[in-house]
């Protein structure tokens, strides 16, 4: 990932300057994934991860699209409901979808399988 990061910015960025910076990062981010990926191709459930970035991808553009409808307006309320309304639209989307629970359970999971300080430090 750094050696890509380098070499694209060395390359892209004399000829496109900030525009070849900003693609330079985000190809290495590919790149980088792409390494991930095929590193973990027998580990992951590629299905599951699908459905998981379908429904990240559907949260996050249906929140966009509260968002642009919402921040057209000029007054107080309308400001407001730009800000709270998305939010709530990602979040609502993602526990109806299951995402959101799946999310918790595997986070909670990973917090009850870490020992306990005092049985991971030893005594001399």
């Amino acid at each position: 990932g750094l050696f890509s990061t380098v070499l694209l910015v060395l390359l892209l960025v004399p000829y496109l300057g900030v525009a070849g910076a900003v693609a330079a990062m985000i190809t290495s981010e590919m790149i980088l994934f792409s390494c991930f990926a095929f590193a973990l191709r027998r580990n992951l459930d590629w299905g599951d991860l699908l459905r998981t970035l379908a429904c990240l991808a559907f949260s996050s553009g249906s929140a966009l699209a509260v968002y642009f409808h919402f921040s057209k307006g000029d007054d107080l309320q309308t400001i407001l409901l730009s800000i709270a309304l998305p939010i709530l639209t990602y979040f609502g989307l993602l526990f109806v979808t299951g995402e959101g629970v799946r999310s918790l359970r595997f986070v909670l999971g990973l917090r009850r399988s870490q020992p306990s300080p005092e049985t991971s430090t030893t005594r001399t």
